[in-house]
């Protein structure tokens, strides 16, 4: 299976080879690393690259290397992990693994975090359904980190939900409106979340409001990602 990640003018592609290529605009390539076993998931930002590992069934390790470092472990021993994100110099990834609850088996999902030597489970859930809503969709993702508190969608259950989390006491805020688009991206004010993605009829941009203020999310950031897909929207509406 083949992964990529765009890193600006920078598309990187892992092989289920083992090799991770950088591939620059003109279509040359250069190997970034090579390893005997099957990368899973690839992701690169600002020149560091981030990857999944498969040693053997149940047993991964998500590495990440530079242009003048040896690979370096973040973390090892991982059940399932799948879904590398980067977020403010922090990697994070779902996590599947399956442990017994009153008698019985039970599939349940955790988002980590890896930063420098450090690594922690932010959130554990066990899992409504087996299986992501959407083939190819995460458990639960896309997510944002605005310092005391996880934002993330739902989509282990039919509609697909947001959920706003307090890292520090794990209280949990339900956005009460169902989403019927898969999203893609995550921003927010002191208010509202803007949950940004597509559906059968092109781009969709939702906005809801959080049950408490956050600290705000780079304003820049938002304006960006508001603008662009209002332009998207717009040249989808004439043309149709």
């Amino acid at each position: 299976m083949i992964h990529l990640s765009l890193d600006n003018d920078l598309l990187y592609v892992s092989e289920s080879n083992g090799k991770i290529w950088k591939i620059i605009p003109d279509g040359t390539k250069s190997l970034v690393f090579q390893t005997n076993h099957i990368i899973m998931d690839v992701v690169s930002k600002d020149g560091v690259t981030y990857w999944i590992e498969e040693v053997s069934d149940q047993n991964s390790t998500v590495l990440r290397i530079d242009d003048t470092l040896s690979p370096k472990i973040i973390a090892k021993d991982l059940k399932i992990p799948y879904d590398l994100t980067i977020n403010e110099k922090t990697v994070f990834w779902n996590e599947i693994y399956v442990k017994p609850i009153a008698g019985a088996f039970s599939e349940s999902t955790m988002i980590k975090s890896g930063k420098n030597d450090k690594t922690q489970t932010l959130m554990e859930f066990q899992n409504t359904s087996p299986v992501s809503q959407r083939l190819g969709t995460p458990h639960y993702g896309p997510y944002l980190i605005v310092q005391d508190y996880l934002i993330l969608v739902n989509n282990t259950i039919p509609q697909s939900t947001i959920h706003l989390i307090n890292l520090h006491n794990k209280t949990v805020y339900n956005i009460p409106e169902s989403l019927n688009y898969d999203v893609k991206y995550l921003r927010n004010d002191d208010n509202f979340v803007y949950a940004i993605g597509t559906n059968p009829d092109g781009f969709v941009i939702g906005k809801y409001a959080l049950p408490v203020s956050v600290p705000e999310f780079p304003s820049g950031i938002l304006i960006a990602s508001m603008a662009l897909s209002s332009i998207v929207i717009l040249q989808r509406f004439w043309r149709s």
